[in-house]
């Protein structure tokens, strides 16, 4: 048993050092952005990554933001009739808590994933060795975009789901509910309610758990050995750590911030 879990610690640690290793690594390749060739280069792989992420994602965030939008207001309304009472439980559940999770959860699930998989297949064809013998870096090619587009990404997901979440739950209350608030006293309601507090930390939550999802993710491919079963071990494993990981974030920041 001790054997046991000295080894899970020492994997433990090894995985975090190799995902600062990973940072580190990424971060050197800032410099290359000043060459105006590599710059467009990154920028046509930061706006695919940027539009298959923060976009294409959209639909499944609002989808998901209107029902949420829905159920909060056909099951809280006659509990919490007054506008103000509303809008406190708009901030404090969807705005802090519900919005970051969900919408990180839909990243992991549908971007990091993919990431994973496409970082894996390169791994597994020996892209990069091919690359690096073009004097192509792999790593400014493919990593630094995914670097900077998931946290901008998961930061676009939040702005979509807090205000659909928001429009539904009014055209409920105004149309099924009878409430008789107009759309924009429900928006002054909860936009009086946000400081500037809270919004740093929700953007806190996304800048923060985006480059976690991205590193980590980006490190499970990068582990893809020659074996075509370590695709689906890297995406599992990933996952799981992602889950992890962004639950803490999301929640330790509550913590200590509120």
């Amino acid at each position: 048993m001790i054997e046991a879990i000295g080894g899970h610690t020492r994997r433990t640690i090894s995985f975090f050092g190799d995902v600062l290793g990973l940072f580190a690594l990424t971060l050197k390749q800032l410099p290359k952005l000043s060459a105006g060739a590599r710059r467009d280069v990154f920028l046509t792989q930061f706006r695919r990554q940027l539009y298959n992420t923060g976009f294409r994602a959209a639909y499944v965030n609002c989808a998901i933001a209107v029902l949420l939008g829905i159920g909060l207001a056909d099951q809280l309304f006659g509990y919490m009739p007054k506008i103000g009472n509303a809008a406190d439980l708009f901030v404090v559940v969807v705005v802090r808590e519900l919005a970051p999770m969900l919408s990180g959860i839909i990243l992991i699930a549908r971007s990091a994933t993919a990431a994973t998989a496409e970082i894996g297949y390169l791994r597994l064809n020996n892209e990069f060795d091919v690359l690096r013998a073009q004097g192509i870096d792999p790593v400014f090619l493919f990593i630094l975009p995914v670097f900077f587009a998931f946290p901008i990404s998961l930061l676009l997901m939040l702005v979509y789901f807090n205000f659909v979440c928001l429009i539904s739950a009014w055209a409920y209350l105004y149309f099924l509910a009878d409430s008789g608030w107009t759309l924009s006293l429900l928006i002054s309601a909860v936009t009086d309610r946000l400081t500037g507090g809270e919004l740093l930390v929700t953007a806190l939550k996304a800048m923060l758990g985006g480059v976690v999802i991205a590193l980590v993710s980006l490190h499970s491919g990068w582990r893809v050995g020659g074996r075509f079963t370590d695709i689906s071990r890297a995406i599992s494993s990933s996952t799981t750590a992602l889950l992890i990981a962004y639950f803490c974030i999301s929640i330790g920041l509550s913590v200590l911030v509120y």
